[in-house]
């Protein structure tokens, strides 16, 4: 009798996991006014490298964010759209979605700080200088 008591608690342990794990998983895409905000926070980086300096790998590192923003957003939406049991039963699923598409997302950022902190630090102040004045750079 003792053994099937063990067996319980460990069946309702697991479960407790399951719906903890749910719940995790839908507060990913439960603040969509942050996640919107974040990405256009993100894109402030390669849009303003490519205006301070007019480096063409910028535009290519903005469009790839805007690729990545716009999957994201594919998938905020989706989740939004997808009926709460589907999405629950699918959570696994969904963080996987939401990981890809804030890994790439913020990957590409980091590359993009990466690359502009590679210019040499006694011409930063001559590139801020040129983009207020709205002179080309170089």
């Amino acid at each position: 009798m003792r053994a099937s008591n063990v067996n319980a608690n460990d069946t309702e342990a697991c479960e407790a996991r399951e719906e903890i794990y749910r719940d995790l998983v839908d507060t990913l895409f439960g603040t969509p006014g942050s996640f919107a905000a974040g990405l256009v926070g993100g894109l402030i980086a390669p849009v303003s490298a490519w205006l301070m300096t007019g480096r063409e790998v910028y535009v290519v590192l903005t469009i790839v964010m805007m690729c990545f923003a716009a999957y994201r957003l594919y998938v905020l939406y989706s989740h939004t759209m997808t009926p709460r049991d589907i999405r629950r039963r699918d959570a696994q699923l969904w963080e996987i979605r939401y990981g890809i598409g804030g890994v790439g997302f913020m990957t590409a950022v980091g590359v993009s700080v990466a690359i502009l902190f590679s210019v040499p630090s006694r011409d930063w102040l001559e590139l801020g200088w040129r983009s207020l004045r709205g002179a080309e750079p170089g």
